[in-house]
């Protein structure tokens, strides 16, 4: 399922982001404002859905989610914007 999901996602990750931005005065009732900008940054970044879509098969394939996680970061975040997002 995952190589489907890889394929997929890449063509479509751009056009997901683009929705995210549309509907988030919508979402913003039930999902917080700074969740919704990560989500679409990231699926606007090739590298980031890259590597997201890379721990999600690496998790599927029974890696622990902490050695996955300390890999990489899955969105990058300027520096001074790090602490605030926490």
């Amino acid at each position: 399922m995952f190589p489907l999901l890889r394929e997929v996602g890449r063509g479509l990750g751009f056009l997901g982001a683009h929705a995210l931005w549309l509907l988030q005065p919508l979402l913003v009732p039930f999902v917080p404002s700074q969740r919704i900008t990560a989500w679409a940054r990231l699926l606007e970044d090739p590298a980031a859905l890259e590597r997201l879509l890379t721990h999600a098969e690496a998790l599927s394939a029974g890696q622990a989610l902490e050695e996955a996680a300390q890999t990489e970061e899955w969105v990058s975040i300027p520096p001074d914007r790090r602490e605030r997002s926490r």
